[in-house]
């Protein structure tokens, strides 16, 4: 214990040391009051893995008006990043089974300014945004309860050191989540804790909760929970079944250098998504640095299809695009051939297909299924027993709702698999399955020294440079050809018995080959 002490005050008085240097350079862009506030919070919601659960969580994240949220238990396999409902979500999770499991829903604002994301383990992920006048980094965890063994806890920080680790110190870093540990009201007398606990916390502390402020004295975290005077009711993050018990065990924590960022922290005990869990929500004075529009006006969608299902259309587009080509030509250069060719293709199609609106993708939650959630949140802590009922109510019309809209989908994909229509099969599964992106790790890569990129150039620099490496030609000088005193090389000449007897053997089943300008010819034979 003496020498995790004297760890911790050596990297307390050290970064004081350097930070009086660094304070000089930019304690101004530290201490700005910047008037663009974000709402972040952290909630465990028991398992996203239930019909109309993360619908839930989207209709209290929009009645709450909150930017970032940090999701604890939510039971989803591997890692991966979605959409729904005008929000972006990234997660991480076990490999095979719907066990632990953490994840970060975001605005689109938020969304468009992420770096990347970094699945650390199924415990623990990492967020990078770009923002103003510093990057910010959000550490979701979800620690393990107080039935697993020490070796999972030993576990879980060596995950969170891993992610702390892809955190620069001049940046804003912000750590949160469910850590099952109690860090109880009140301080010791050491200046290192009264550096990252403050005075208004809740309960008795525990081993845990020692162990999680040992963690925060040697990172500089600052607990910001226990930092705003509230009444008791907006301090409890978890309540036991039959209320009978009330404990503080979620926090949000940022790093001192940034602490003042954050003005305000309470829990919302109306907030209900069917967890014994209550949401905490602080707001951070932060400035998103939102990149340029690309093409805001958007390309019209074309069913492109049409051309092979409808004959009508491919007539017709086959007429025009001979009209076009049939104009005079004042040049009969190969390129400008071309580019008459494709110019022709492209505005056949603008002229013969028709525009394919942007159709919203069908859901199968209904209003009376949300006006059932929305008063049982009113029911969460007035009348338990209503409060039950609702619950089962709203657990089985989801299940009801999601089974209507999905049976008559798989009965029209059965069909298609039937008739062999395979294209169109598996179209409407895409359809009914949405586009989900998953990955073992999120979007980063290693570099050669095995550290973690999150931003999108440094993983472009290093597919680029892993390419080059992987096709580097390292066999040395090529041989020369003819007059060795010379030095000149000659060119090797093929017959056309060589040329067509090499097409032949290396020919495909089909017998067609497509060169360089993608235009396809029919072999014969020899």
């Amino acid at each position: 214990m003496n020498t995790c002490t004297d760890a911790i005050r050596d990297n307390v008085l050290g970064s004081a040391e350097s930070s009086t240097a660094r304070d000089s350079l930019d304690h101004h862009h530290a201490t700005m009051q910047l008037k663009s506030e974000k709402r972040i919070g952290t909630w465990n919601v028991r398992s996203l893995y239930q019909a109309g659960k993360l619908a839930n969580v989207v209709l209290e994240m929009k009645r709450l008006k909150l930017d970032v949220l940090g999701m604890s238990e939510v039971r989803w396999p591997q890692a991966g990043k979605i959409k729904v409902d005008g929000y972006t979500m990234v997660y991480s999770g076990n490999r095979k089974a719907h066990i632990n499991g953490v994840g970060i829903l975001m605005s689109n604002e938020i969304a468009s300014a992420m770096a990347g994301f970094y699945a650390v383990s199924e415990r623990v992920i990492v967020l990078k945004v770009n923002s103003k006048p510093f990057n910010c980094n959000i550490i979701q965890l979800y620690a393990p309860t107080s039935a697993c063994t020490e070796d999972k806890i030993e576990e879980f920080y060596e995950s969170v050191e891993e992610a702390y680790r892809q955190c620069k110190p001049g940046e804003l870093n912000i750590v949160m989540g469910d850590m099952n540990a109690k860090v109880g009201h009140g301080r010791d007398g050491t200046a290192c804790e009264h550096d990252v606990l403050g005075p208004y916390g809740l309960g008795e502390r525990n081993e845990r909760g020692e162990r999680s402020i040992q963690w925060c004295m040697v990172h500089q975290q600052v607990i910001k929970n226990t930092w705003f005077k509230q009444p008791k009711r907006c301090l409890y993050t978890w309540c036991s079944p039959g209320d009978g018990v009330r404990n503080q065990i979620d926090y949000i924590t940022i790093n001192r250098r940034f602490h003042s960022w954050i003005t305000a922290t309470k829990t919302y005990p109306g907030a209900d998504c069917g967890s014994d869990h209550v949401p905490v929500i602080c707001n951070l004075r932060l400035k998103i640095n939102r990149p340029a529009k690309r093409n805001p006006s958007g390309k019209p969608r074309r069913p492109f299809d049409l051309l092979r299902t409808d004959p009508a259309v491919a007539d017709q587009y086959r007429k025009r695009v001979g009209e076009l080509l049939n104009k005079e030509s004042t040049s009969d250069e190969a390129e400008i051939l071309n580019m008459r060719l494709t110019e022709a293709l492209v505005q056949a199609a603008e002229e013969v297909i028709p525009e394919q609106p942007r159709q919203a993708k069908q859901k199968w939650m209904t209003v009376d299924i949300l006006q059932l959630m929305d008063q049982r949140r009113k029911a969460k802590n007035h009348d338990a027993v209503l409060y039950k009922q609702l619950d089962r109510e709203v657990r089985y019309e989801c299940r009801r709702a999601k089974e209507e809209f999905l049976n008559p989908q798989c009965d029209h994909i059965q069909k298609l698999e039937e008739e062999k229509k395979y294209n169109d099969m598996h179209s409407s599964i895409q359809k009914v399955t949405g586009k989900r992106k998953r990955s073992a790790a999120g979007s980063c890569l290693r570099d050669n020294s095995g550290e973690i990129l999150m931003e999108k150039t440094a993983i472009s620099d290093r597919w680029r440079e892993y390419m080059g490496q992987l096709f580097a030609d390292n066999r040395g000088p090529q041989p020369t050809y003819g007059d060795d005193n010379a030095g000149e090389r000659r060119m090797l000449e093929f017959t056309k018995d060589e040329v067509r007897n090499a097409i032949w053997k290396k020919g495909c089943r089909t017998g067609w080959y497509t060169g360089r300008d993608a235009t396809s010819i029919r072999r014969r034979n020899p």
